[in-house]
């Protein structure tokens, strides 16, 4: 990597990290950005901040989020934060007409539910199970992930000591019938794990 490229790399992490910080910095073009302002109300229509929460909480709140260094940590904050409400009626009952309410794309955002993945792995000789749980904002469900599951019990539960692995999956193709999953259990079969 020539210097040049490394100056850029070095300039926009910082850039983005100031972004994420809400600190003042220098743009790419030498212009200073200033923070964006916060404060108690954003003046929208949807008046979705309560009143009751006061100034110290709000200073709190922000002074936390800022302190995360990646927009996925600030956003899993965010998330604990929330709490489910109600949806208000945006039309009578009795209405016959098939207009949609008005909901502007962000609201829907924060009010849809984290996806909560769980893997599991059974051994049949001892009848233990191994679950693996995460949610849509560590990781996906692709054969990356099952192939890293797999693997950490391989290497954590069974014993060096065995020396032949049945593996049971169901139909899944885009997690247990694919590439990778066959790649793996010929590193296992290559590395004489197995």
């Amino acid at each position: 990597m020539d210097q040049r490229s490394k100056t850029k790399r070095i300039k926009g992490e910082t850039i983005k990290k100031s972004i994420l910080q809400n600190v003042p910095y220098v743009n790419y073009k030498g212009n200073l950005c200033q923070p964006k302002p916060y404060g108690m109300d954003c003046r929208c229509r949807a008046k979705c901040i309560p009143v009751q929460v006061s100034e110290e909480v709000w200073d709190e709140i922000y002074k936390k989020f800022t302190s995360f260094i990646t927009k996925n940590e600030q956003d899993t904050y965010l998330q604990c934060l929330m709490t489910l409400q109600p949806v208000s009626r945006k039309r009578t009952r009795n209405s016959n007409t098939s207009k949609l309410p008005n909901i502007p794309v962000q609201d829907i955002f924060y009010y849809r539910q984290l996806s909560l993945s769980l893997f599991n792995v059974h051994s049949l000789g001892s009848g233990k199970s191994r679950l693996y749980l995460y949610h849509q904002g560590i990781a996906r469900k692709s054969p990356d992930e099952v192939t890293s599951f797999i693997s950490d019990y391989i290497h954590e539960v069974i014993p060096p000591q065995v020396k032949h692995l049945h593996i049971f999956a169901d139909a899944c193709g885009g997690q247990n019938r694919n590439n990778t999953l066959v790649r793996l259990c010929l590193a296992l079969v290559a590395t004489k794990r197995f």
